[in-house]
Parts: C-alpha cells; structure tokens; sequence
C-alpha cells in the first residue's frame, strides 16, 4: 500500500499546484448540486404553495364533508347504535383534522301535513310534512316571533303532540300563525295515526352565509321534491327520538353529519395519506352503514376532487421544472467536459510523466480524480445551503398563492441533500471519466498529440454520438406515444413523472452538440481552403490554424449555442404558458359574467336588460342530447344561444374555427331565418290562424289506402295550437278506429270522417288569437301498426255565429286550411330509421282539391307523429364539433323530443365544452324553443344560465352585486377577469415558471409575462 502513502504526499502538493483549474471545476460542480438542491427546494415550495392556493380559492362550504344515511328507522334504539358506529369510524379515520360535527335527522317525505282538526278530504293534495332537527340550531338562528318548542313530548286527545317552529315562508304559505295547528299523518295507510303539531315559533337564520349551514337554505321555508311540496318543521334532537321516533319506530328517515374540517392542518406530505383515509372512511360505512353518501369537494372515489386535481396539478408544475433543471444540468456537465478538455494539455503532461515513472492508469486516474472528489463532497454539504438562500432571497417572492406565503415554511430538507449528491455524482463521473482517459496516455503518446492534435473527438472516433441520436429517437418516440412526461399508475392510482421521459429535451441539445462537432471540422477546412485562394493572408492564417486545430473552437462553439438555446427556451416558454393559462380561463367562462340560477322567473332576462352596466348578454340552455345518426347513441352538448349577442358576450380564438373564421360569421345561419307562411304584409307567418269566434275546430281524415290488419287499429288525431304569447295546447279530435271496415265513425261521409274538439274557451293561460301549428296521431293498440297511409283535408271551425261566403263548407263550419299550399307542412321526425313524409297531392283531396296525405314505414307506436308547420328553417341549422361536419338530418334525442339539425359550421373547441372528445351543437335559442314548443310533448323550460358582457369601465364589484339583486341571491356569478386573475397566481399553473430565467447559472433578465 506504498502507492496510497504516495497519493497522500502528492495530494496537497496538486492542490497547490494546480489551484486555478480546481476552482473553474469546483464552480462547475457546484453550479449543478445547487440547481439540483434547488430544484427539490422549490418545487416543494410550489406543492405547498399550490394546497394552499386550491384550498384557499374553494369555499369552506363544500370542503366540507357530508355524510347522509337514508332510509333509516326513526327508532331511538336503532339511531343510538348507528350514530357510535358513524362516529367512531370518522374519528378514526379524519380526527386529525375534524373542527367541529353536527348532525340533523328528517322523516321521509312520504307523511302528510293536514289542517286541524282533520277531514279524510284533506289528504288529497296536502303538502308533506318534514320535521327535522339540527345540533345548534338555535344558536345560529334568531325567534321572530313566540319561543323555542319544547323538547318534551305531551298528549292531545290520545296522540301524540310535539311543538314546532317555523319560518316566515313556510308560515304564510300554510296561513299560519303562532299557536296555529295542524296534523301529521305519519302513515297513508293508516289515517287513525295521527301526531298533533302546535307552532309556538317563527323563526330566520341569523346569517344564512356562514358555514354552519353547509350551503343548505331549506330549513326555513317550502321546498320541492319532484311533484311533493315540502314543509320543514324545526323540532329539538329530543324531541324528534323521544317523541315521533319513540312513538312511531317503523317510520324511517334520513340522518346526516356535517363535518366541518381543518384544512389549514393540510400540507404537501399529507394529501395522499388524507386521500387514503377518505377512501377508508367511504369503505368502513359502506360495510357498517350501508346506503350512506359521502359528499365533499375535497375529496372523492371519482378522483375528480380537490386532492386528486391538486396532485395531477402538482405532478404538471414539476414536469417543466425538472426539466428545465436537467437541461441546465446538461449544460453545466458539458462545462465541465469542455473545461477538462480545454485544460488537458497541462494536465496530460502530469500524467505522462507520472506513467513514465511506472505509475499505473488505476494510480494516475484517482491521483488526478481525487482532489475533485473533495470538491464533490464540499459542494454537496454547501450546495443545499446556497440553494436555500438564493430560494429565500431571489424566488420566494415570485410565489404569490392566494391567501399570501405567511404560512408556508420550507427548510432544509433531505430531499435537498439526496438531490444536490446525485448532481455532484453526474459531475463527478463525468470528471473522472476524463480524468482516466489521461491516465491512459504515456509520455509518447502526449508528445506526439501536442505535435499533431487529433481533428476528431473521442466520442465520433467510436460513434458514440450515433448512439446519443439514436437513444433521442427512441426517447422521442416513447414521448409520442403516451403523449406527454407523465404515467398513470395502476398501483397509486394517480399521474406521475415518467423520468426518463424528461431525457428526452437533453438527449435533443446533447445531438446538437455533436453534430456540430462534426460538421464544424469540415465547414472550417473548406472556409480555410477558399480563403487560401481569395481571401486576405491573416484571414487564411486563421482559419488555417483552426481547422488543424478545430476541437476547441468547436467546443467554445457548442456551449455558446447551448447557453443561447437555453436563454431562449427559459424566456419563450414563460410568455407562453402564461397566454396558455389566461386562454383557459377565458374558456372556461362563457362571458364576462356568468350566471347560473337554480329557479329563474320569467322576468329574469327583463331584470338583466334593465340594468345599466351590462352591456348585453345571452339566456343560454344546456342539455345533454343523444345523437341518432352520427355515431348512433353517442352524447352530445347541445348550447342554445342569441347568435346575435354571443360574438359581444363570448371569448373566441379564430384557430377555433376549422375554415379559420371569426365567431360572426360561424353564428350567422343560427340567425332566425324565415318560416313558410306568408301574412298579409308578405311577411311569412307562423301559423294557420283561428278565428276569434270559433267554439270548435276539426279536420277530415280518410283511410282509403290503409293497410288491412287482423286486429282492430286506433289511433288519437290531436292538433296542437299555439296562442298569442306563444304557449302551447294540444286538443284531442278523437280516436280513429280502424280495421276490415275502414274508420268506425257514425258522422262518416263516404270515406271520409270529421273528428273535432272544442277550442279552449276556459283556459285562463292562453291568449286569444290562437294558430294551428301541429297535427299528429299517436297510437293506441297493443299491437304495432303496420304501415301505411292517411289523407287529412280541411281544417275546420265551427264559429258561435253562422258562417257565410268563401270558405265556408257546410252549415256553420269554415274551412281555414285546405292544403293547396305546397311546402308548409313537414313530417315530424321519429325514432325510426324511415322517416314520414308529409305530401300534398289530389288523390288526397276530399272534394277533388287539394289534400294531405300523411304515410308511415316504420310502425306506429305510442310516440306522437305527424305533422306540423316549422316556425323557421328545417332542420335547425347548428354551429357543431368537427365529428359532426357535413350532417344535413342529425337527430338529437333531449330525453323528451326529437330535434333535427343541419351542422353548416364546424368549431374545434366553444367555451365551457371542456372535455376535448365531447360533442357539441351551438343552436339558436330562440328558434330551438319555438320549434320544440311545436312538437307535440314539447314542454318549454326557462334557461339557467347566461352569459353577461358589461359596459366598458364598469366597477367590476357593483356589476356583480347589481346582477345578483336582479336575479336571485343565491345565483352563482363566475367573474372571468377574476378567473384569469386566480389563474395567474397559481403555483401550479402560469405562477410556477415565473423564475425560470434565473435558474441558468448564466445570468440575464427574466421576461415579464405577458398581458
């Protein structure tokens, strides 16, 4: 072991010796075990910044957890036993971070509420009674009126009685006030139960906002349930067991826990385990308490809550980080090469004559490697430091979360440590790999490279950098087929880094490197050449000695071009992803404001238009439709809009567009065409007026050319009119019978019959004058009805004073359409694969004119078909998804009607269409309700949404206050400027690569964002 004895005496004389070239090296590896320390340090802080941030823009209410057991006995016995269990299993898994529980429990709706005293007539259309009970109810609300009930249950005449409380809606939609009574039937089949219900207060929430409440507001007046009218009925907890549950234990509920939740105690370290004990909290009362919810927004099975969209958010922001770090990286180990390399000369001639004097490679190598080795270790105990202190004096301030950075604490850490070693080990194999390509050079061989230096580099010698192109091929082509840096797990169950994937951009800047090593050689030759022959003699001189010698400029050249290409990347990709996350929060937002209302009225779009700072805005009805034709029983998103208003209210990108067009000229055939009827003033009309003074109105029908059947057929012949204000009757003409004999009707003339209904005369929600608008059949066999035909003449009425003149067919009956008119009518479409067909022709005709002859392929069922007159364009003409282009006739089932369509324009992507495969059809609002109030079950609903454009210089906050008053109070208003705001600030979005262009160890001035 003489040799180690000898590497200790020559050891501090090298670092003497050789002290400038250990200092470039030792910058070099500390460069690297910084930005590696670095990198950990600061994307901990973006994971730490990031919670907070989602935490803080989500409201408390629905980070909350909610946990509902229903259809349980109102038994006290069996409440007890289920309550400890619950209990027991939320301590266990959440009591870590639970503030505060509360519970309520609520019969089910099925009891009824009745005036006292009591009359079995009363049952038909009472409302239902809802008592229920809330821990802390009455800390949090406020007595208008009278006192708290009583939570001890009393007798009256043999039942059992309970005070109640009520709020101010409930009392005036029951006509009560204090000290009124009522009754509660517990059992529809048993009237003879009965509890007595005395109200002995009014009462209103004292702040209905705070958090106690969970979002919940149906406790103070009547709610609805489907077809059932709810009265909820405040009852103390004692009360509700000792009373209703003890007297009627069979009678079963719902109960519920609140659990109000520390997320403040939340950091980066605990998302998953809180995700893995959610999912435990979920399967131990599924197995314990079965038929329970679990509703909250922090967390779900679906893997859509806050927690899960936090990590995917986490595991985005470190992909570009990491990436940007190992280019870095990259560049700084080629430093290194290039400092090695640039320095060999000196360094070689060490090494020769220690090989001249019998030392071998193994001795030379760790002689020469050793004192970098020091400077390793140095640099990984000092780089995690530094690290640290640039994070505290340069980025900290560039993280700006929501809720600020006072609570975030970030500290040396061992990820810093482990990080920051594995950058001074790359540099280090790196050192001594050239290092030992020294040691392998004698005293000879050093001679004779110093008289001719060697044109080309160790790596092509041996084509190693072929290699590097191929393995970035390979890397880029994994890249292409997954798509992006991240894997899903099947283990985990989440998104995480695909390493070796991030190869992939330094793998790309290392085959620049050297294929500019190798084409630089050649370009110098011929330029010296050339410049031989016609260039001035200084210049052939240069370029002469560069191209004997080209391998350090070569080098020199390289880490130009890789600081440049870094710079640029670091600058470029900030302004970049910071439009990209203002550009999807402007898509995620239809209009300046958007609005979204649980119950409009029908002075909602009045409201709006009256107020002075909304510039304008579009009502907007979102459906969910399935499509029939196109890719049959795929969904679709079906957006009805005012065209009009949408280009002022909407963001819209042109790129969009799949021809490259604005949004105006996409929305211009949604623009209300014209319909087929023409008025008096040339216009075309809507329509086949009535008459003011018609009592009754009909039509005739033959059934000359129906197919004979073995089974008596029937079919009802409804027409369905429209009035004035534009709502919508279907009057029922009669059954058709038909079999062997043809129609079974005894006012029949020949073949033909006349069926009729009388107007309606005492329907107070129609406004006279009324139009024909629809004529169908609906079938009534339990058989299907084969196809067929049938001729519909003469629409008639019969008017309170006799008719004269044209028009007139018999008696007191004028005939107001006749069919002669080809194009008004068109067939309803169906479900079928045939459609009707609706055609005017003679041989339909009943006095040798004109007639309808309506024909059917595919059978009759009890889905209404016929015809009708559209009240625009047909089919609709729809702004669609690019899958549905060029679909003249695409069917788009609502759940209750069929609406046909024409896509004439086709958008790649429409704001608030977030999933990047779903379908979409952009219609006119205005003529898709008109036409399907048309259709026979056509059943017009308000829209809940709309999207608001306001006046230039509009204070943003009155603007919203202003629309909250004129809609509802608990509207739900997005703010997009505000949306883009919250975007920018996020850790995890556009606020992560803020710092980037100081992450270089070149420095420059980092670039704003932009605008």
């Amino acid at each position: 072991m003489i040799w180690i004895s000898s590497l200790i005496w020559l050891l501090p004389r090298r670092l003497r010796s050789s002290w400038a070239l250990l200092a470039i090296t030792g910058f070099g590896v500390l460069a690297s075990v910084t930005l590696m320390s670095l990198g950990a340090v600061y994307t901990r802080a973006l994971a730490e910044a990031g919670l907070q941030h989602s935490i803080a823009s989500t409201s408390r209410q629905i980070l909350n957890t909610h946990i509902i057991s229903q259809n349980r006995p109102l038994g006290p016995a069996d409440y007890d036993k289920m309550r400890s269990t619950m209990e027991e299993i939320v301590e266990n898994r959440l009591g870590f971070m639970i503030r505060d529980i509360q519970r309520y429990g609520r019969p089910q709706p099925e009891i009824l509420l009745v005036k006292e005293p009591f009359q079995s007539s009363q049952v038909l259309g009472a409302p239902s009674a809802r008592p229920f009970f809330l821990t802390d109810f009455q800390e949090h609300s406020r007595l208008i009126d009278g006192k708290w009930p009583s939570p001890v249950p009393g007798e009256s005449n043999g039942r059992l009685s309970i005070e109640v409380a009520v709020g101010e809606d409930t009392a005036s939609v029951m006509f009560w006030e204090l000290g009124s009574e009522a009754v509660i039937l517990p059992y529809r089949t048993d009237l003879e139960q009965q509890i007595h219900v005395k109200v002995v207060g009014l009462i209103e929430p004292i702040d209905p906002t705070e958090e106690y409440w969970m979002g919940f507001y149906d406790y103070f007046g009547p709610q609805e349930a489907g077809e059932i009218v709810l009265m909820p009925l405040y009852v103390p907890e004692e009360l509700f067991f000792n009373g209703i549950g003890a007297r009627f234990p069979t009678l079963v509920g719902d109960f519920g826990w609140y659990l109000y939740l520390d997320t403040d105690v939340l950091n980066a370290d605990l998302v998953q385990p809180t995700r893995e004990a959610f999912q435990g909290m979920e399967s131990d009362i599924n197995k314990n308490v079965p038929r329970s919810l679990i509703l909250t927004r922090l967390e779900n099975s679906r893997d859509t809550g806050l927690l899960a969209s936090y990590q995917r958010a986490v595991t985005r922001a470190r992909a570009p980080i990491y990436l940007f770090i190992s280019l870095v990286v990259v560049v700084i180990l080629y430093f290194l090469i290039l400092v090695t390399g640039l320095l060999a000369k000196s360094r070689s001639e060490e090494a020769g004559l220690l090989r001249s004097r019998g030392a071998s490679m193994l001795q030379v190598g760790t002689v020469i490697t050793l004192a970098e080795a020091i400077l390793v270790a140095a640099a990984t105990l000092v780089g995690p430091l530094l690290a640290l202190l640039i994070f505290r004096l340069a980025l900290f301030d560039t993280i700006d979360p929501k809720g600020g950075t006072d609570t975030l604490e970030i500290g040396l850490r061992a990820d810093m440590f482990l990080l920051g070693a594995v950058g001074g080990l790359m540099s280090l194999a790196v050192l001594a790999a050239a290092n030992f390509n020294l040691a392998r050079i004698g005293l000879l061989d050093f001679l004779r490279e110093r008289a001719r230096p060697p044109t080309i580099p160790y790596l092509q010698r041996y084509y190693i950098d072929l290699l590097v192109v191929v393995a970035l091929g390979l890397v880029w082509w994994q890249v292409e087929q997954r798509g992006s840096f991240l894997e899903r797990t099947l283990t985990r169950g989440y998104s995480e880094l695909d390493v070796s994937l991030l190869l992939a951009p330094s793998l790309a800047l290392l085959t620049a490197a050297f294929l500019v090593l190798r084409v630089l050689p050649l370009s110098v030759r011929t330029l010296a050449w050339g410049a031989r022959l016609a260039a001035p003699a200084w210049a052939a001189f240069a370029l002469s000695r560069v191209a004997r010698d080209p391998l350090p400029y070569g080098s020199l050249t390289v880490i130009v071009m890789l600081a440049a290409a870094l710079g640029v990347f670091g600058a470029s990709f900030q302004a970049t992803l910071g439009r990209s996350q203002e550009d999807q929060a402007l898509y995620r937002t239809g209009g300046e404001l958007e609005v979204h209302i649980i119950a409009p009225t029908s002075d909602t779009e009045d409201n709006l238009a009256s107020l002075p700072s909304v510039h304008t805005f579009t009502p907007v009805k979102r459906e969910g439709v399935t499509l029939l034709d196109v890719d049959p029983g795929s969904s679709a998103v079906l957006l009805g809009v005012d065209p009009v208003a949408l280009v002022d209210v909407a963001w819209f990108r042109e790129d969009f567009s799949t021809s490259g067009k604005t949004l105006s000229e996409l929305v211009t055939p949604l623009r209300r065409g014209q319909s087929r009827l023409p008025d008096l003033s040339g216009n075309l009309a809507s329509g086949i007026a009535i008459p003011e003074d018609a009592e009754s109105i009909g039509a005739w029908v033959s059934n000359e050319t129906f197919a004979e059947s073995t089974v008596q057929q029937s079919l009802n012949l409804w027409l369905r009119v429209a009035d004035s204000d534009g709502s919508y009757e279907n009057l029922d003409l009669g059954a058709i019978q038909l079999s062997h004999g043809g129609l079974q009707r005894t006012d029949a003339r020949g073949e033909w019959t006349y069926f009729e209904a009388p107007m309606p005369e005492e329907k107070v929600w129609l406004d006279p004058p009324f139009n024909v608008v629809a004529l169908f059949f609906v079938g009534r066999s339990l058989y299907r009805m084969p196809p067929g035909s049938i001729y519909v003449d003469d629409i008639s009425v019969k008017l309170k004073t006799p008719a004269t003149g044209p028009g007139t067919a018999t008696g007191d009956q004028q005939v107001i359409e006749n069919f002669d008119d080809v194009g008004r009518w068109v067939a309803l479409p169906h479900h079928g694969e045939s459609p009707d067909s609706a055609l005017v022709s003679r041989r339909a005709g009943r006095d040798e004119g004109w007639g309808m002859e309506f024909t059917w392929q595919d059978p009759l069922l009890q889905e209404p078909r016929g015809v009708f007159i559209p009240p625009g364009d047909f089919p609709l003409a729809a702004v669609g998804s690019p899958d549905l282009a060029g679909a003249q006739f695409l069917r788009a089932d609502t759940g209750t009607q069929l609406v046909p369509f024409a896509v004439q324009e086709t958008v790649s992507h429409f704001p608030t269409i977030l999933r990047r495969e779903q379908s979409f059809l952009l219609v006119s609002l205005k003529s898709f309700e008109d036409y399907t109030g048309r259709l026979p079950r056509g059943i017009p609903t308000p829209p809940r949404e709309y999207w608001l454009a306001l006046e230039e210089g509009e204070d943003r906050a009155q603007a919203i206050r202003s629309v909250r008053e004129a809609t509802s109070v608990s509207a739900n208003i997005r703010d997009r400027a505000g949306l883009v705001e919250l975007y920018s600030q996020d850790p995890l979005a556009g606020g992560g690569w803020k710092p980037s262009p100081w992450w270089s160890p070149w420095p420059w001035p980092p670039t704003p964002s932009s605008p």
